[in-house]
């Protein structure tokens, strides 16, 4: 079964520079798939538009056979239903982290599609992350690794069956990389469908079952 499906999709920005032209994509479920390209080949506008983001001036995206469109994103019960499904893991943390503490981050996407269980979901993601001791504090007191792995949780907390990440090992030391690599393994293997935006990271090639490279941007 096809997750998405983008067909003939092009986006160009208000400064003329075209980050996408006539790309066609098909995202099996459960697949793990890595979309790498040089900086400005258009790889974060990629998942945003797959996030319901943004939207090509030109082509089709579907999710799972349905129009995904500025009309359909904005209709409640669509946006609902998207929203539980998909989950988008920012490039940057302090967009992703806008609470007073990092817990009530965590528990900001539970509350809000409504999943229940809030208080359970937050601490099972604080733990894979390791940040059990770091709730109470305000994310701007974090580390970048730290915000990192807050933001990681955020998506974590949510449970998706369909996890769209913006180079998620950025920033992470060894040992971390590690970790995510290994959680993100658990995920695939449990059925989860993976889209992540990497430049050029083996580790994460290696755990791919699919890869796209997108050419450069274009210019005015």
């Amino acid at each position: 079964m096809e997750v998405f499906r983008l067909s003939g999709v092009s986006f160009v920005y208000p400064n003329g520079v075209e980050a996408l032209k006539d790309l066609s994509l098909a995202v099996e479920k459960g697949e793990f798939l890595v979309v790498s390209g040089e900086n400005g080949s258009g790889k974060t506008t990629l998942l945003l538009i797959m996030a319901g983001l943004l939207f090509p001036q030109k082509g089709e995206v579907l999710f799972e056979e349905k129009p995904l469109t500025e009309k359909t994103a904005g209709e409640r019960d669509f946006s609902a239903w998207f929203r539980r499904r998909v989950g988008l893991l920012f490039q940057e943390p302090d967009v992703q982290l806008f609470s007073p503490t990092v817990g009530e981050d965590l528990a900001f996407g539970p509350r809000n599609l409504g999943l229940g269980d809030t208080e359970a979901r937050v601490e099972r993601a604080a733990a894979l992350m390791g940040l059990e001791g770091l709730l109470e504090r305000p994310p701007h007191s974090l580390s970048w690794g730290q915000k990192r792995r807050a933001a990681i949780a955020s998506i974590l907390a949510g449970d998706h069956d369909v996890l769209l990440l913006d180079e998620p090992l950025a920033g992470l030391d060894s040992r971390w990389r590690e970790r995510t690599m290994a959680i993100l393994a658990e995920l695939s293997a449990g059925g989860k469908t993976i889209v992540v935006v990497a430049h050029d990271d083996p580790a994460i090639d290696e755990m791919a079952q699919g890869k796209m490279i997108l050419p450069g941007p274009v210019e005015p």
